[in-house]
């Protein structure tokens, strides 16, 4: 009889041992061991979406690691199947939590104070990564009257975040932006010339870490005739550095043009050979300037202005928005450009 006890208690010991350990562990969460089964994660309750993410073995064990940090004091339910049949379920709360808040929008994009009743898209930079999913519930526009404006903004299943999850762009519709369109025809543009309005960006919003922004935030401004011409290259203004220098090159543009476009449309070329060094956009997006890596030489230079490079109403060098068509995408797609030729001396 104390034989078969005996036997027993190994027994048990042994199935506990083989119970896997599942738990949090560096933003993931750790199955072990693990090694050879498969996992599920699923966030809130039980008609919850899976997580996206990957798993990988790691010795024993099996980590699942969510494409986007999970925020703290969610609920998941982990499935685990491991590779000799089965499944097994267990609820946990992702940690953490109970930190200051310290995200904070940093600069929304243009920056200028007036705007085109046909302005097509924002940037809202963040001091953190953000929650994705959030967006088009903590945003608002606000008319004159402090009343929101309905649908103003094209909602769309994938928020369009940058890899750092810092920036995200905001278009506002463009079936209603862009004339011979029915949005555009029924409903009208989304702001008119003429008036004011205030873009709200809620305290609400979460961060990345599962934290509210420190604060509301809000960019008043007033929306001007709608732009329907193609920006005016021949009207920018180049302000040439002297040779022997690092001085700044200055480049005057006739109007406030697209912050993220003019950080990547626009190169500095000597002799064939793309000039390095440091770019930073000012005076409401109206100046680019240009500090090169190295002094600069006497000789006669190129400024490259690639011809996607779009206006605050979506008006690019070589074509209108209105007469904008969808294009088949092409990966072997050339880039065409406008040279602008100064001279170091």
């Amino acid at each position: 009889m104390f034989r078969l006890i005996a036997v027993a208690a190994v027994y048990c010991a042994a199935a506990a041992a083989q119970s896997p350990d599942i738990r949090f562990d560096r933003g993931g969460i750790r199955i072990t061991p693990g090694a050879g089964g498969a996992v599920s994660v699923y966030a809130g309750g039980a008609d919850a979406p899976e997580v996206l993410g990957a798993a990988r073995t790691e010795g024993d064990a099996l980590i699942f690691e969510p494409r986007y940090p999970l925020r703290p004091g969610l609920e998941c339910r982990v499935v685990f199947r491991p590779a000799s049949g089965g499944e097994l379920i267990r609820r946990l709360t992702v940690p953490g939590g109970g930190a200051k808040p310290k995200a904070r929008v940093e600069q929304v994009y243009p920056t200028a104070a007036r705007l085109p009743e046909n302005q097509l898209k924002l940037y809202l930079h963040f001091t953190e990564p953000m929650a994705r999913g959030e967006a088009y519930q903590r945003i608002r526009l606000l008319d004159d009257a402090g009343n929101p404006v309905e649908l103003p903004f094209l909602e769309l299943d994938q928020e369009l975040w940058d890899a750092s999850g810092k920036r995200l762009t905001l278009f506002f519709d463009p079936g209603r932006i862009k004339r011979g369109l029915l949005p555009n025809e029924q409903v009208g543009l989304p702001m008119m010339a003429g008036k004011r309005y205030t873009l709200v960006i809620d305290a609400g919003w979460m961060d990345a870490a599962g934290q509210p922004l420190t604060g509301e935030f809000r960019k008043a401004f007033e929306v001007t005739a709608a732009d329907r011409e193609s920006p005016a290259v021949a009207r920018w203004r180049i302000t040439a550095p002297q040779a022997g220098g690092r001085e700044p090159l200055v480049v005057d543009l006739s109007e406030p043009m697209d912050q993220a476009l003019l950080l990547r449309e626009i190169d500095v070329v000597s002799n064939g050979r793309e000039v390095p060094g440091r770019v930073a956009i000012g005076r409401e997006e109206m100046r680019w300037t240009f500090v090169p890596d190295l002094p600069w030489t006497r000789g006669t230079y190129a400024l490259v202005v690639g011809t996607a490079l779009e206006d605050l109403a979506g008006n690019r060098l070589d074509r209108l928005f209105d007469v904008d068509k969808f294009d088949r995408v092409d990966k072997n797609v050339k880039r065409e450009t406008r040279r602008i030729r100064f001279r170091v001396r």
